[in-house]
């Protein structure tokens, strides 16, 4: 039986027991079959914002015209979809593991904890292989059991593969909601800015992906920078739809930065300009709000700010990441520059979303 999380925006006054219909208002979901308005065997869990309770309304829904006059909004759509994450003990992947299970928590998802292994000697028995198997199963114990101790996630699930794991989290992903890597491995050289597991990773995973650089989570801030997101000329329904879910679940600012270059009579320059960097007309910063609107409706609890630059979408990602707690980018046909830049480049966490 699916479970749909779903928060009141304007909780109505109802006793316990009619949250089911309830007059007034209006619902307003992306989820098919609410919008179809048509009975539904589901287990729904209504969360009151005033005070945190959690109703849980089991067995048949019945979304009858005169009852959908409420206000909801779908908090988790892919509550059931986990979270994947790649360890291997090293540093980065603990940064890598400490953002996964605030992704966990947050979407209330399982969490996955997958370490790879491989014998690389050539030829050899399953006797000798056992050794380096025992030390595999070692390292994935101690991210899962460091999951299962510092964090609230209901579920953790350990994941132990032979053979690539870039390959192994690319697999995974096929099932999973998100994906979270760290910027480098065991296997990376030092002067390797990115890994190639993120890099394969963030090129091919069927779902979001996350490549934590930077600082890492911990310590937490006490004031989070915002999320930003990179528009192009027409903004894509998978990235925004994941850059103002996590926005809202993360409940941090979210800026929506269209840069690109431009001839130079377009471009106004100004005393706030960086070096290099021309800012649009006010009109032009006024269209990318009016196309960020079916968004912003979807999410009202976002803040939303905009910014339209003449300048190379990297570069402005890049120089934005310095003060961002996350940088969302898409993915259509590869990795593309803007996306590769960031990934070596960045100094904050780098999401990247398959394009629909």
């Amino acid at each position: 039986m699916p479970l749909t999380w779903v928060r009141w925006a304007h909780p109505p006054a109802v006793p316990r027991g009619n949250e089911r219909a309830i007059p007034g208002g209006q619902i307003r979901t992306n989820v098919p079959w609410l919008q179809a308005r048509r009975p539904y065997n589901a287990a729904v869990c209504f969360r009151d914002d005033r005070n945190d309770r959690i109703c849980n309304c089991a067995g048949r829904l019945e979304l009858a015209p005169w009852a959908l006059r409420f206000t909801a909004e779908v908090m988790a759509l892919t509550s059931n979809r986990a979270v994947v994450m790649g360890y291997d003990g090293s540093d980065y992947s603990m940064q890598a593991l400490y953002w996964a299970m605030d992704e966990a928590e947050l979407r209330r998802s399982p969490l996955i904890v997958m370490h790879a292994w491989s014998w690389p000697y050539g030829e050899a028995s399953e006797e000798a292989k056992s050794h380096l198997r025992n030390a595999a199963e070692h390292v994935l114990w101690h991210g899962a059991d460091c999951a299962r101790s510092c964090s609230t996630v209901a579920e953790v699930r350990a994941d132990l593969h032979e053979g690539s794991a870039s390959e192994r989290l690319a697999e995974l992903s096929g099932e999973a909601g998100l994906v979270v890597v760290g910027s480098r491995g065991l296997g990376a050289t030092e002067r390797a800015a990115v890994g190639s597991v993120a890099v394969h990773v963030a090129s091919h995973a069927s779902c979001p992906v996350i490549v934590v650089r930077g600082a890492g989570p911990i310590p937490v801030p006490a004031h989070p920078g915002p999320l930003v997101v990179g528009v192009g000329s027409a903004p894509d329904d998978a990235v925004m739809g994941f850059a103002f879910k996590e926005a809202e679940l993360r409940r941090v600012r979210l800026v929506a930065l269209q840069a690109e270059p431009a001839p130079a009579s377009r471009a106004v320059a100004t005393p706030f300009a960086r070096a290099g960097e021309s800012v649009v007309p006010p009109c032009q910063d006024d269209a990318l709000r009016m196309r960020l609107k079916p968004w912003q409706e979807e999410h009202p609890l976002v803040r939303v700010d905009t910014s339209v630059v003449t300048m190379l979408p990297g570069s402005a990602l890049q120089e934005a990441s310095r003060d961002a707690s996350l940088i969302v980018v898409g993915r259509h046909e590869g990795l593309g520059p803007t996306a590769g830049a960031l990934l070596q480049e960045a100094t904050c966490p780098v999401a990247v979303v398959p394009a629909t």
